[in-house]
């Protein structure tokens, strides 16, 4: 059983490297906070589910946009330190 775990993580480890799932996990749990926490606010309660859903998004969404922002900073660092 353990074998066939380790095989399946060593195909998937070669195809995507650590910090991607790292980095994707990071994206998802924010958004899955934020959805969590928009359960508690009336405005967005009264949708249900759509409205958790919504708040998951832009979580997610706003997250990534720190990532991007990020590595564009990096970017600019290194042709600057050039």
């Amino acid at each position: 059983m353990w074998e066939k775990i380790q095989k399946f993580v060593d195909r998937v480890e070669s195809r995507i490297a650590l910090w991607q799932i790292i980095q994707g996990g990071g994206v998802l749990g924010s958004g899955l906070i934020s959805g969590w926490l928009s359960s508690g606010i009336a405005e967005i309660d009264q949708f249900g589910a759509f409205g958790w859903w919504t708040a998951f998004l832009v979580g997610s969404v706003l997250a990534s946009l720190v990532l991007v922002l990020y590595g564009s900073f990096k970017v600019k660092y290194a042709e600057a330190k050039l």
